[in-house]
């Protein structure tokens, strides 16, 4: 079923309207039907002041008329419960990000195009969301790889965070997200057929992670902001990131928060800057199993893990040939693990470097 986009209270667009998830900072609820919408709806058309006061007192009882909707989770799947019944002081109400999916190519890259990302729900199933975790847990941290493996409390690190680089030349199954079905298409898409991996990290975060500033990976080309509004102008894609979520995610483990739409702006956030072109800053609210492919100029920004729960996130990081990977250490100094490669196919190896002759070669 579509959107109803509430011409009233446009934070109130709601999908999956028999049950649907709403995000409010750091909970959410399950709302089985919308009897308090009627109450809204019924008052405008007969002109009740009583029944729109209704409204407004319930939408109150529910955390007030800051709601706002999270689109594309699978209804069906459970929600976790209330945390505390009471709102803390100084809680901010973020928006959580409106994530829609497609299934055919051309509106993937359309997605990429014009928000910045593009979404994969359901993308992998538990049991290989299960996998993932094992191995980053059993993976070793590699000093010379610029890999981290923390504890909080040691050497002054104040949360636990485990970082392994060139997660695909440690093991098979790494090896297997080099080029999953529906998402290297689209990198091939905007990239080019001869892109490759520049980089593939498994990163595991614990509580007391802090936030961090909004950011952009990376802005090649400055321009003003008005160029990129004429319909004529293309800027490249010049890297993406595909993000396989390997926790439900929700506000206290500390979503990744875009700006959808501003890698158009042409320029990175200024230092304390927090809104683009009327937006704000939105969670990123997706289940275990969902994916996010978006561009290095769109702003983000990590937020804090305030839960108790440790978050793992496999990132595989893609780009134009023309741009170098990122596998260090440097100066020959990796090295390729060989049975891994002798197992690759030809697209892989491409993945990996095994480029024809071009330009500059």
């Amino acid at each position: 079923m579509g959107t109803w986009n509430n011409p009233i209270c446009p934070a109130l667009a709601i999908s999956h309207l028999e049950r649907q998830t709403l995000a409010l900072g750091p909970w959410s609820y399950r709302v089985e039907n919308f009897t308090r919408y009627g109450f809204l709806m019924a008052g405008l058309l007969i002109g009740s002041i009583p029944l729109i006061v209704l409204f407004f007192h319930q939408s109150m009882v529910y955390g007030g008329p800051d709601l706002r909707c999270h689109q594309g989770l699978n209804p069906d799947r459970p929600v976790r419960s209330t945390r505390s019944s009471a709102i803390p002081q100084g809680t901010t109400m973020t928006q959580a990000m409106e994530l829609k999916s497609f299934n055919t190519l051309e509106e993937r890259v359309a997605s990429l195009e014009r928000d910045g990302f593009a979404y994969f729900p359901g993308y992998l199933t538990d049991d290989e969301v299960q996998a993932l975790r094992q191995a980053m847990d059993d993976t070793a941290a590699m000093t010379e790889h610029f890999d981290r493996d923390t504890r909080a409390g040691e050497n002054g690190a104040v949360f636990r965070e485990k970082v392994i680089n060139n997660a695909f030349n440690r093991n098979a199954l790494f090896f297997s997200y080099l080029d999953r079905p529906g998402i290297i298409e689209l990198e091939e898409a905007v990239h080019g057929d001869d892109c490759h991996v520049i980089g593939m990290t498994g990163w595991v975060t614990g509580p007391g992670r802090p936030t961090q500033t909004l950011h952009v990976d990376w802005m090649p080309v400055e321009v003003p902001e008005y160029v990129l509004q004429d319909p004529n102008v293309r800027m490249p894609v010049f890297i993406t990131t595909c993000h396989f979520y390997l926790n439900d995610i929700y506000p206290e483990l500390g979503p990744t928060q875009f700006i959808p739409g501003s890698h158009r702006s042409g320029r990175r956030p200024t230092q304390g800057e927090t809104t683009w072109n009327g937006r704000g800053m939105q969670d990123c609210i997706v289940k275990a199993g969902d994916a996010v492919v978006f561009r290095c100029e769109v702003w983000h920004r990590g937020t804090p893990n305030t839960s108790d729960e440790t978050r793992y996130l496999l990132q595989v990081h893609y780009a134009q040939r023309m741009i170098t990977q990122k596998f260090p250490p440097y100066l020959n100094r990796f090295q390729f693990n060989q049975e891994l490669l002798g197992q690759a196919s030809p697209r892989q190896r491409r993945l990996l470097g095994d480029h024809v002759k071009s330009n500059y070669d």
